[in-house]
């Protein structure tokens, strides 16, 4: 599923849930307490939208850095065959791919990442029409019986969230190994070349 497709299908399920009639005129004459409470439903609905923007930024910036490293490759083996040590680019080639296939591999985190937060997102707008729709009830604006489909809808959102951060905890784990893979490709190269200055073309 491609991530705008995602970040739809997101939003179409944040905007059927149900939505407490509070106007903003409303909160202001509700009691401290009860303001705070919303403000506080508020602030989280910023954070997790702060958190969503920062995931898309990771992705842009490795996106951008997979285009980028096949470009470095080539400045690298021409600087190479320059200094007369053409014969290092199959091993340079080899630290490369591994160096992609982390790329990769935190490309997924990222995006990974980015699902848990729309649905951070999501669940958090929930909560806030949730805290609205309590804040009718404690004053008699609305029926207790009400509640039943707002606690029902953020308590869904909330439980797709945590899976969402269980995901992305288990395609990390699958990166880490990716990086001692490309780690271990640096030392072979090292090892075969003598090179300790490789990265400095390729990074």
């Amino acid at each position: 599923m491609s991530r705008a497709m995602m970040a739809a299908l997101v939003a179409v399920a944040a905007c059927a849930g149900p939505k407490a009639k509070l106007s903003a005129d409303l909160i202001e004459r509700l009691p401290t307490e009860g303001r705070v409470a919303i403000y506080d439903r508020e602030n989280d609905v910023t954070i997790a939208k702060n958190r969503r923007d920062e995931a898309k930024g990771s992705i842009e910036r490795i996106e951008e850095e997979l285009v980028q490293l096949s470009e470095r490759l080539k400045r690298a083996e021409a600087r190479l065959a320059k200094m007369g040590f053409g014969g290092r680019s199959s091993q340079l080639r080899s630290m490369v791919d591994a160096r992609k296939g982390y790329l990769e591999a935190q490309l997924k985190v990222a995006e990974a990442q980015l699902e848990g937060t729309e649905l951070e997102v999501s669940a958090s707008q929930a909560r806030l029409e949730q805290a609205k729709q309590r804040q009718l009830v404690r004053f008699g604006l609305a029926p207790e019986t009400d509640l039943g489909a707002f606690d029902a809808e953020a308590e869904r959102l909330d439980k797709r969230s945590r899976e969402a951060e269980r995901k992305e905890a288990d395609v990390r784990a699958q990166a880490q190994k990716v990086f001692v893979n490309w780690k271990l490709a640096e030392d072979a190269y090292v090892t075969a070349t003598g090179d300790h200055d490789a990265m400095v073309w390729v990074d």
